[in-house]
Formats: structure tokens, sequence, C-alpha cells
């Protein structure tokens, strides 16, 4: 079995280990979608997969039968002390919560969260505080809101989450409300969030090229959600937590008080009334959270604009990840002195 409890010191030479810690919750109608999701994926996938089922104590013990009679990968209830390998799927059984330390599993009869036992809350948090980025949260159908809290908490800690479209979902009303609740980075149907797992599994990623100190939660504010999105994986590759992606400057004023980001990647020309230099100077005013401008233009009366205002960096598109970490790191060792002084 190999183990996934490792976590070697980043080489930019060198891929840093993927996203191979996948939880997954159900509820209603979990029973039939369990067996349906795992039915898409390969034998061997470098991945181990956490299953929380909502089961009533005293419920029969198939659940593994069932997702195995489908899966290419080996299906069994978790033990308590088990160690953790990848290409296998590991399944909470019934009246006992399933937790997660680095590189084992934790089975037990601890109290009931959200009314259930096991959790899916439990699960999604200890895999958050063991694994941090290399966690995906995938919810399921499922009612009432036991995984709401624990996606918050995977995707606070830099994981990603992923919900069933609720349009195709058996019960739709846990993943629309983890999408209510947390900043859910996809929303798909049943096979298409296999092939997302299935590529966050096995594409490796890079160590950042740059180095630096500053670690800091950045709220991206662009209009372009290809761009926006593109940046946003950029930014976790480089370590930083992404507290918030919005399309205006209207919703980026909103927000800064709500998220309490420590730096602004602006848009410059932005959809609505209110531009980044006005959004940005607003901030400021407010909260002086420092500001980077990320924009196409450079003419005069753009520059003149982000002169008048307190502007941190000022970073040109099409933009490399590099030059987006250097500028971070300036603005943030920048506003660190300014605070000291």
């Amino acid at each position: 079995m190999n183990s996934a409890d490792a976590e070697p010191t980043p080489d930019a030479s060198k891929p840093l280990r993927a996203r191979d810690i996948v939880v997954v919750g159900s509820s209603r109608g979990g029973v039939t979608s369990l067996p349906e999701f795992f039915s898409h994926f390969p034998a061997g996938i470098p991945a181990a997969f956490f299953v929380v089922q909502h089961l009533g104590a005293g419920s029969p013990g198939e659940l593994d039968g069932l997702i195995g009679r489908r899966s290419r990968l080996p299906v069994s209830f978790a033990a308590d002390g088990e160690l953790v390998g990848t290409g296998r799927v590991y399944v909470a059984p019934a009246d006992a919560n399933m937790t997660l330390e680095r590189g084992r599993v934790v089975v037990q009869p601890s109290p009931r969260e959200s009314y259930h036992r096991p959790s899916i809350n439990a699960l999604f948090r200890s895999a958050a505080v063991a694994y941090g980025r290399r966690v995906v949260g995938v919810v399921l159908t499922g009612t009432m809101e036991d995984g709401v809290a624990g996606s918050w908490e995977i995707w606070r800690r830099g994981g990603l989450i992923v919900v069933q479209d609720p349009a195709e979902a058996y019960s739709p009303e846990l993943p629309t409300r983890v999408r209510e609740t947390v900043p859910v980075d996809y929303t798909a149907r049943l096979a298409d969030i296999a092939e997302l797992v299935l590529d966050f599994a096995t594409r490796p990623r890079r160590a950042p090229p740059v180095a630096g100190d500053f670690q800091a939660r950045v709220m991206i504010v662009e209009d372009e959600r290809i761009v926006a999105k593109s940046l946003e994986n950029d930014l976790h590759a480089l370590h930083y937590d992404v507290c918030a992606s919005v399309l205006t400057g209207e919703a980026a004023v909103e927000a800064a008080g709500r998220t309490l980001s420590g730096v602004i990647l602006m848009d410059i020309r932005l959809s609505g009334a209110m531009d980044g230099t006005q959004a940005a100077s607003l901030i400021w005013e407010r909260l002086q959270i420092p500001v980077v401008y990320l924009t196409a233009y450079a003419d005069a009366e753009t520059l003149a604009s982000i002169k008048r205002t307190n502007a941190y960096g000022y970073v040109m598109k099409p933009y490399e990840a590099a030059e987006v970490h250097v500028a971070l790191q300036l603005a943030l060792e920048r506003r660190d002195r300014e605070q000291i002084t």
C-alpha cells in the first residue's frame, strides 16, 4: 500500500504532490449515486478516497459492496488506525465517525454532528486540518446541512470544493446549501466530477518559481471569468489563500470588509459603474487594504488614474505567475513596514 502521509519539501525543479485526498459526502440518494460516481474512475488512480454516507444505527453493512460492484478501485469499510493508501476507497461504517490524521484513519463512536454519525463535517474538517491544499471535497445528493461547515473548512485551508449539480441530484438540498454558503470551485454532474477529480489527482503542480516570506489572503477583482479562474489557480499553486473572487468594483467594496483580505488584485476596467481605481480608493479609505493592479492597459489616462490612488503595485496582462507573485510580495512587505512604523 502506498503511504500518502509524506509531504516533500518544495523544490522548483520537481512537481509538488497533486490533490490526492478526496473526501466525499452524501445523504439521501447517495446509495444510488455513490456506485455510479465511483464507476468512472480507473484502477490505480493516485488518490485516496474517503466516503461518508448517512446511515442509521443498525443499517445493513452493504455500502462497501454496493460501491465495490461498480468500482475498479478496492472498496472497504475503514478500520480505526488503518494507514492511508492511494488507489482505494475507505467507507465510514454505520454509527461511527471516520476522521483523518496525517497518514492514518480514525474510526470512533464520537459525538454526532448535525444529528449524524458518521458525519460529513467531521470527515471534511479533519481532512482539511491534516492535508490542507491536497484535499478535494465532493458533496453529492443529500438533505439538511451536514457537510456545509466541513466544506467551508476545506475551502478556508486551500482545498477545492466540488458539488453535484442540484438539477441532477436525487435530493438537491445539501449541494444547494453548500453552494449558498461556500465559494464552491465547481458544480458538475457525476460523470464530470469524476473527470475533474482524476485531473486534480494526476496533474502535477509546480513549486513557486520565486521565493517569498509573506503569505496572505488575496481577493481577486476581475470581470473575465476565465482570467479570474486561471489567476486563482496560479495563486493557489503559489500558496496564497484566495478568499474571494468578484466581478465588479461594487462587489469588491462590499466583499473587502467581509473577507478580511490582506491584499487585493484589482483589474481596472470592470463591468458596472465603478472602475477598479474607484473601488481601490474606497477600500483604502475604509479598510487600508493594499491593492495591486492587474490590467491590459498602460495608456496615459490609466496610469494617471493609478497615480491618484495609493497603489501598491501594477502588473500588465498577459501576466506570468512569477510577476504576480513578486508584485504581491513587494506589496505585502511594504504594508508590513508601514504597520511597524
